[in-house]
Formats: structure tokens, C-alpha cells, sequence
């Protein structure tokens, strides 16, 4: 009788050793993912020239839209050898992903300023929809081109002369 008491004693306590055990250590494990895409690249070609006008005698703003048309300031003069133009901004990027586009000004000359951003897409590309603040292709993955052009308004100062280059327009897409 004290052998079979011994013998279901150890029997229990190997019982319980053994539950012990698998619980006292557990796994599980996740995949490890990684998705490549293309490497986003941006270009401009042209430059945002607002043509020739007549000396102010006040400061002012004239403006330029993505086809060309002027409007504002003081008199538009129309010179051949510096005729209005707006530049291209290329994005080759990965279709599918959402982006955010900046248009800003850049290394601008004391007195002048660059506002009020017009963004307009060029047809015939992978553009979705284009505004001075997102960009989007259309749908599909792989790489996709956009090309936008930008118009903007310009601040001038009184007795403004001469030709010069009074900044830049500078566009910057993030991928989200």
C-alpha cells in the first residue's frame, strides 16, 4: 500500500512538473515584410519669367497663370526677347502612394515676394490630381511621371527697375 501511495504521489507530481514546464515557456512569431519602391525624383525645366512691363512708380503685384496669361501690375510690354513663361516640374515617382507637394519661394531679393501659387497638370501624363498642395497619379503601381506647370503672383517695390532675377519657385513632393 506505501509503494502504490508512492508510486501515484510521483505519478502526480510528474503530472505536475510536466504542466509546469510547458508553461513556463511559449513562443509565436510574426513575418518580417519590406516593399521597395521607386526612388522619387523631381525636375524643372523653364523659368517663371514675367516678362517685360513698364517702370512702376508704385509698388504693386502682377501676376502669371500656368498658360502664360498676365494680368496686374503696370503695363505689359511685348518684348521677343523676354517673352512670359512658366516652368515644368517633372515627378517620376512609385503609382499608388500618397504624396504631398510644396510650392514655395526661394532665395528671394529684398523688396520682392512670390505668392498665391497656381499649379496646373500637363495632359498626357500619369497625373491624377494636381494642387498646390498634393499630388497623385493615376491608379496603378510601378513608376508614374507627372508633369505639373506653376504660375504665381509677384510682389514688386516702388520704382522697381531693370531686369533681374528676384527669387525662385521651388516645388518639394514627400512621399506619406
Amino acid at each position: 500500500m506505501k509503494i502504490r501511495s508512492l508510486l501515484l504521489a510521483a505519478a502526480a507530481f510528474s503530472a505536475i512538473a510536466g504542466a509546469a514546464s510547458a508553461q513556463a515557456t511559449d513562443n509565436a512569431q510574426a513575418d518580417a515584410k519590406v516593399k521597395f519602391i521607386t526612388a522619387m525624383q523631381v525636375s524643372s525645366a523653364g523659368t517663371l519669367n514675367f516678362g517685360t512691363w513698364i517702370k512702376p512708380t508704385s509698388a504693386g503685384s502682377m501676376s502669371i497663370a500656368t498658360d502664360g496669361t498676365r494680368s496686374g501690375g503696370t503695363t505689359q510690354v511685348t518684348d521677343s526677347a523676354n517673352l512670359p513663361s512658366v516652368p515644368t516640374f517633372t515627378v517620376v515617382a512609385e503609382g499608388g502612394q500618397g504624396m504631398s507637394l510644396t510650392i514655395e519661394k526661394a532665395g528671394m531679393t529684398s523688396g520682392y515676394d512670390l505668392d498665391t501659387f497656381n499649379v496646373e497638370a500637363v495632359a498626357g501624363n500619369d497625373c491624377g490630381t494636381v494642387t498646390a498642395t498634393t499630388i497623385s497619379f493615376t491608379a496603378g503601381t510601378g513608376e508614374k511621371t507627372c508633369s505639373f506647370k506653376v504660375g504665381a503672383t509677384l510682389d514688386y517695390p516702388q520704382n522697381a527697375a531693370g531686369a533681374l532675377t528676384v527669387g525662385a519657385v521651388k516645388a518639394t513632393v514627400t512621399y506619406e
